[in-house]
């Protein structure tokens, strides 16, 4: 099954990458296939940034980057979120997605395209309906 792990980014420390990167690996030992948005974010920086490298300690400084580089955008990033979305077949919603702009739009996108609902709590994934 592959899943889209979906929560929150901007504001919060390391873009909150290394939490993004925890939940793939606990996913994949329990036999989960992983779009992660930290690839997907990182993908689109090198898109027009080809010779970008970042350690983990300058994902802090993501959102300057983007600042420094007015083509790339809050909705380049977004529309290549929701692109993945509709390779999956479910999404799996982190601590904090409620307060997401970004995580509710992932959100809609999943219901629309019918994938499986599910919210992970601590390291239980409990299925959601509609909310």
């Amino acid at each position: 099954m592959i899943a889209y792990i979906s929560g929150p980014m901007t504001g919060i420390k390391y873009y909150n990458f290394p939490e993004f990167n925890d939940v793939e690996f606990f996913l994949k030992k329990k036999g989960f296939e992983i779009i992660n948005p930290v690839d997907i974010t990182l993908k689109v920086l090198k898109k027009f940034i080809p010779n970008l490298f970042l350690n983990p300690e300058d994902y802090d400084g993501i959102e300057k980057i983007c600042q420094q580089h007015p083509e790339i955008s809050y909705e380049t990033f977004l529309e290549e979120d929701l692109k993945e979305i509709e390779k999956c077949h479910c999404i799996i919603m982190l601590s904090g997605w409620k307060n997401s702009k970004g995580s509710l739009k992932e959100y809609e996108h999943a219901k629309e395209n019918n994938l499986v609902l599910y919210e992970l709590k601590g390291k239980k994934l409990i299925k959601i309906d509609n909310l």
